[in-house]
């Protein structure tokens, strides 16, 4: 299976790629003549990541077209998740960044203001509130 990139794709090759099991990890070696953060494997490693990034998405996700949001998922003791988000975005004070919140029963819009971290709480049965904390 691959899927396309811009000019590369990230490909699945069995019998070509190594492969290592760690536990229940895999460890994929890059053979490249360079580190991959070299300019001329940019867009490939973009790739290999965006793949990996796609592959072990959790079952709580952010989606943000600003990409200016940054957002951590922590697991809670009851079952339920809470999400932490800060807008990034320090240009213009006060700001707003949309998002949408992914769970496994359904998606929802909400705003991340300048200035303060968002506090998302969803209980185990899709009910969700936030708080906003002013920095």
């Amino acid at each position: 299976m691959a899927e396309a990139h811009g000019n590369f794709a990230v490909t699945e090759f069995v019998g070509r790629r190594k492969v290592i099991k760690v536990g229940k990890g895999l460890v994929y070696c890059l053979t490249l003549w360079a580190y991959p953060g070299h300019e001329k494997f940019q867009r490939f490693s973009a790739c290999v990541l965006a793949k990996l990034a796609a592959d072990n998405r959790p079952d709580i996700y952010v989606e943000d077209s600003s990409k200016e949001v940054f957002w951590t998922l922590w697991r809670q003791d009851d079952g339920g998740s809470c999400l932490m988000l800060l807008n990034t975005d320090w240009t213009t004070k006060g700001n707003e960044k949309p998002v949408t919140v992914h769970t496994p029963n359904s998606a929802f819009p909400i705003t991340v203001r300048e200035g303060a971290a968002l506090l998302v709480t969803i209980a185990t049965d899709g009910s969700w509130n936030s708080k906003e904390c002013i920095l």
